[in-house]
């Protein structure tokens, strides 16, 4: 609620559209030890990410043991 997680995660707008410290559109893959694995991010908040990329770093680390 505070926006502390989008700043941690670098991933908050300092305005967007009159809106102070919205998150950007993004989306990570963080394994069991908080170590994040994938990490998409973009500006442009009508662009959607590439699931397969992020299924692919859920394989790993699935088969990793993760």
């Amino acid at each position: 609620w505070g926006r502390e997680v989008a700043a941690a995660y670098g991933v908050r707008y300092d305005v967007w559209k009159g809106h102070d410290g919205v998150a950007k559109r993004s989306l990570f893959v963080i394994d069991r030890d908080g170590v994040v694995r994938y990490r998409w991010v973009t500006d442009d908040a009508e662009v959607l990410p590439d699931l397969d990329h992020a299924i692919d770093a859920l394989a790993t680390l699935r088969t990793a043991g993760s």
